[in-house]
């Protein structure tokens, strides 16, 4: 999502760390949470005539009939973690880094190499209909964010150029 990636870019952060830091984060804290909520059940905090209805309401989805796997479909999101991390990786073990691998390790060609992973994936399943629309329902949540994160520094270089805010 932008945010972090305008996160790291801000602060100034290599995107590759910043991934690397946030994994051993989240597993801490979630192995964290979910010793907390162990504790927590043990000592009757879920009891079951008050807290289970008995009802599920299930929803049912239509798959497409040719769907990818699971390993399949990860693939879009593995694949600019790998890129990004690659480059971060390059960079601590050699002092200069090759052109090309600056290239392919940089943020925004990553994301693009997921997103064209992912309609390679996504054009086995569905179609050009199909892949059309769901692009337009993405576009339509992202643009939205992109266009508020790009306004917000537009402003702040506004700001930071003209001296209003000293």
């Amino acid at each position: 999502t932008p945010n972090p990636l305008a996160a790291a870019e801000i602060l100034g952060f290599d995107l590759g760390i910043m991934i690397i830091a946030g994994l051993f984060i989240g597993l801490f804290s979630a192995l964290l949470a979910m010793r907390l909520l162990f504790f927590l059940l043990d000592r009757g905090l879920w009891k079951a005539e008050k807290d289970q209805t008995g009802e599920i309401e299930l929803q049912v989805i239509d798959l497409p009939k040719e769907a990818p796997g699971a390993l399949l479909s990860v693939i879009p999101i593995i694949i600019p973690i790998v890129l990004i991390l690659s480059g971060t990786a390059y960079r601590a073990f050699y002092v200069t880094v090759p052109a090309f691998w600056e290239f392919i390790s940089n943020k925004v060609i990553a994301l693009l190499a997921g997103v064209i992973a992912a309609y390679i994936v996504a054009s086995k399943s569905l179609s050009g209909k199909q892949m059309e629309k769901s692009l337009q329902k993405a576009m339509s949540s992202a643009g939205l964010v992109l266009l508020i994160t790009g306004a917000g520094g537009s402003f702040g270089a506004i700001i930071g150029s003209t001296g209003i805010g000293d």
